[in-house]
């Protein structure tokens, strides 16, 4: 099943070759569709858009087409009126996680958040919201102008771990993982691993998929784990596969 958003390594490997393609580029103009509720942005030299779109995707598109009727939506407005001919000067990742941040040379920042309920937001150069394609107001945060922006809490996830550089033992997956009926599923659903990851690094490994986690042996869940560093370094590259059958 083809899944809705993008995960955790698609948002690395998608900012990792956004900063070699976008830093140092003009943006030159931002639309946006409330019926999709899609950000475009047009950037000087790029053949075609920059497009987000809060909770999903941020990628770059090749279609041309923008909104031909202006309305004045606060978000664009004030894109226009802060960002509009600056440079972007970084591209990444805020905190690690599925929040990409584009930053510029005035200090503001386009932030689009990736994770579920996630928002488009412009702050300003102390971190408060300027403006946002939607008011979100969640147990844990608040996203409107004028507030601080504050990123919704990162679930820690033996993924995040990994890609992170954080320390992992093979105890480590035997606990996550164990709440699967197998271990591939139990990377997908207690490690926060990506299905098409989880596959990858059991097939490096050269462990079972339909394995339990705990009848592995230490060196067999250490593979696992070298596996899944090489995949998440991989990413940073901005390295991805096509597998055609």
């Amino acid at each position: 099943m083809a899944r809705k958003s993008m995960g955790l390594l698609d948002a690395i490997a998608w900012a990792s070759l956004a900063a070699r393609r976008l830093e140092g580029a003009r943006a030159s103009n931002f639309y946006y569709d409330p019926e999709s509720g899609v950000l475009m942005i047009k950037i000087q030299g790029l053949e075609g858009l920059v497009v987000a779109e809060g909770g999903r995707r941020i990628h770059v598109s090749k279609r041309t087409a923008t909104p031909k009727e202006y309305k004045p939506y606060p978000l664009v407005v004030l894109l226009r009126k802060r960002l509009r001919g600056q440079r972007i000067s970084g591209v990444g990742l805020l905190g690690g996680d599925r929040i990409v941040r584009l930053s510029f040379p005035s200090g503001h920042s386009i932030v689009v958040e990736l994770l579920p309920r996630g928002v488009i937001a412009l702050l300003d150069p102390e971190g408060r919201v300027l403006a946002s394609d939607k008011v979100l107001k969640a147990r844990d945060r608040t996203v409107r102008p004028g507030a601080e922006y504050r990123p919704p809490p990162s679930r820690e996830s033996l993924l995040l771990r990994v890609c992170s550089g954080g320390e992992v033992a093979p105890e480590d997956i035997v606990a996550c993982a164990g709440s699967g009926r197998d271990l591939v599923r139990g990377l997908v659903r207690g490690c926060g691993v990506q299905g098409e990851a989880a596959e990858e690094a059991l097939h490096r490994a050269s462990v079972d998929p339909g394995s339990d986690p705990s009848s592995l042996s230490g060196e067999s869940l250490e593979r696992v784990v070298e596996a899944l560093r090489e995949v998440c370094s991989e990413s940073y590259q901005g390295r991805g596969y096509l597998v055609r059958r």
